[in-house]
């Protein structure tokens, strides 16, 4: 439990902070569960469905054969990925209306990443809820995403819905000694390669202003 040293946080239009009513509703996972190494997974997964009101034992069922794993194994003879598969379950199960997911997809191979990306967006069309997700693999879950909130040492960078990210991310290759013709707009970066620099920017343009700089030699995507 933390205070907090400033602000306030809000969970389903009421404080969080010891409010037994909001932390129901809330599902935190990271990619390993602490102090469980020695009990089964069964036995795991069963005190997880006491503990949320609206466990899926179904899906539950579905999910222990799709990563493979046997109920009566210890949870710390399990691989990496498989562990990592349990704090899945018990997310996509818990049927809060808030699911955390921190890095959730350590230690799983590209196939069943995916995998899991797809049942997500299944249950989320079945169950609408929020569902918070940290990662590293911007590309591979874009996706899935409604919003991206990008933060760096605790600073928020950048919060948009996913529309108008696309809307307002470019990367512009033209000619080096041609810079100045971009000087109005939001270059987060640059790639000089000789004569040639390449640029990400993130801003609009309109109709006019794209097809004068591609009549200078800029191209878009």
């Amino acid at each position: 439990k933390y205070l907090p040293d400033s602000g306030e946080i809000f969970v389903l239009e009421e404080e969080a902070y010891e409010n037994e009513k909001v932390l129901k509703e809330i599902c935190f996972m990271s990619d390993h569960l602490e102090n469980f190494e020695l009990k089964k997974v069964k036995n795991l997964l069963f005190y997880a469905s006491c503990f949320y009101e609206n466990w899926n034992q179904e899906l539950m069922e579905r999910l222990l054969d799709l990563f493979e794993i046997r109920p009566k194994e210890m949870y710390a003879s399990l691989s990496k990925g498989q562990q990592t598969a349990i704090s899945i379950i018990i997310g996509l199960c818990c049927g809060c209306k808030v699911v955390l997911l921190d890095e959730i997809y350590s230690g799983l191979d590209a196939v069943l990443r995916q995998q899991f990306y797809e049942i997500l967006l299944e249950e989320q069309e079945k169950n609408p809820r929020t569902f918070v997700i940290s990662t590293h693999l911007i590309e591979e879950m874009a996706s899935l995403f409604d919003g991206i909130l990008i933060m760096n040492k605790g600073l928020i960078l950048l919060q948009e819905d996913m529309e108008t990210l696309h809307q307002k991310s470019y990367k512009c290759i033209g000619r080096t000694d041609k810079a100045d013709r971009l000087q109005n707009k939001n270059v987060i970066y640059t790639n000089t390669m000789g004569t040639v620099t390449e640029y990400s920017i993130y801003d609009t343009f309109t109709q006019a202003e794209r097809k004068a700089l591609e009549e200078e030699g800029f191209t878009f995507s």
